[in-house]
């Protein structure tokens, strides 16, 4: 008698040897969908924050444009009000004429600045200049003595005196610092000391 030989292919083993590379593949295929699918989601991220960088340099680069259209003349109200720096080279009227420039070049530029920005500009000016006091045509008083001026300004004139507060806001140099310290801030770059 012979013995009949069993194969070793059962149905399992013929099913295991069909199946195996089946989920292989299927795994393969969703692992790769996945991997894909991440892959596109991170593009849009990165895609998207290349966008807000660059919008935020933009506005960075705004501020940094108006901050040099004015940064002068502020510092030159500065001078006069606090009888320090170039002082000497200015007068009521000049100071008045910088103060238009710079509020002209800070409103129209408003929406640049953040709201504190704005804010300690407004805060300073107001340490600046007395309260409008005059009808048409008459500007705010310088926040400042005239005691240096009569001696320090060549060619200084009586009729001045009008244009100033008589008294200086003890605080103004510290208003002064917070605008700058502000703008630097918006600015990204260092505050002052």
């Amino acid at each position: 008698m012979t013995e009949e030989r069993k194969s070793p292919w059962n149905s399992l083993e013929v099913a295991k040897l069909l199946v195996t590379p089946l989920v292989v593949a299927l795994l393969g295929f969703f692992v790769q969908t996945q991997i894909a699918a991440q892959g596109q989601a991170t593009q849009t991220l990165l895609a998207e924050q290349a966008r807000s960088w660059q919008q935020s340099q933009r506005l960075v680069d705004r501020r940094l444009q108006v901050y040099e259209s004015v940064r002068l003349e502020l510092n030159k109200i500065y001078c006069f009000v606090e009888d320090v720096g170039s002082w000497k080279e200015d007068n009521p009227e000049t100071v008045i004429s910088y103060k238009r420039a710079v509020d002209r070049e800070m409103h129209s530029h408003r929406a640049i600045w953040s709201n504190e920005t704005f804010d300690a500009y407004l805060k300073y000016i107001d340490s600046a200049f007395g309260e409008y006091q005059g009808g048409v045509g008459k500007d705010a008083p310088i926040a400042t003595t005239a005691d240096q001026k009569r001696e320090g300004i060549k060619n200084w004139s009586p009729s001045w005196e009008t244009r100033l507060t008589g008294k200086r806001d003890p605080q103004h140099k510290v208003k002064y610092d917070q605008l700058l310290n502000r703008m630097s801030q918006d600015m990204n770059t260092k505050s002052v000391g």
